[in-house]
């Protein structure tokens, strides 16, 4: 399998994936820390940088699976939740223009819970936009933790998941299956301790997609 990472950070997906034999075709990361991790660890894997200024033509056709996490400020509770209004939320918007081009069979995103429940339905533009629709996706109840949508393009699923500690209870789908691998590769990553210290035992958002044809 081959995938291409966007907002890489230091690379969860790479020590998730490493142990299946899945192989990086390129990083997106701009800031300058962890891409100089990338560059250390990585250094056959060339780093894209700004993904909004990419031309993604040579990638099509080239890529199996999308992955990223873009930033999570602008719908975090803890912030201003300036949500899409806010140029890093918008990267949500510009996550999905990059993978229309690319058309990989399949995307996986993570996020913050915080992303459910902006004012502005920040996830129903989102998934509406990564499934083809016309016009963004409204449940009127408010986002539930699970759920599955249907669109001319993609199919998606998402759940709110604790990381570690539902991996080990829900081995069977995608997102487990990521973050199975990732739990097996966690002394590892005590060299990378504050984000590490970071995210265990942080409620996130994940999202598969899987393209229609």
């Amino acid at each position: 399998m081959r995938y291409l990472s966007f907002c890489s950070g230091i690379e969860a997906a790479t020590a998730a994936w490493e142990s299946l034999n899945w192989t990086p075709v390129a990083f997106c990361e701009i800031d300058r820390f962890p891409s100089r991790v990338l560059a250390h660890h990585y250094p056959g894997v060339p780093n894209l940088g700004d993904f909004t200024k990419v031309d993604w033509t040579p990638y099509i056709g080239n890529v199996d699976i999308c992955v990223g996490g873009t930033p999570c400020q602008a719908f975090s509770v803890a912030g201003l939740r300036n949500s899409l209004a806010d140029e890093r939320g918008n990267l949500t918007l510009e996550f999905v223009r990059a993978i229309n081009i690319i058309r990989p069979h399949t995307v996986v995103w993570e996020n913050v819970p915080g992303v459910l429940s902006t004012g502005d339905n920040a996830f129903g533009c989102f998934l509406g936009a990564l499934v083809g629709s016309d016009e963004p996706i409204v449940f009127e109840q408010g986002w539930p933790s699970a759920g599955v949508v249907d669109g001319p393009e993609r199919r998606a699923a998402w759940r709110v998941l604790e990381v570690i500690r539902d991996a080990i209870n829900y081995p069977d789908s995608l997102h487990d299956m990521v973050y199975a691998a990732f739990r097996a590769k966690v002394p590892d990553w005590a060299k990378h301790g504050w984000e590490l210290r970071a995210t265990l035992g942080v409620e996130h958002i994940f999202v598969t997609a899987r393209r229609k044809s």
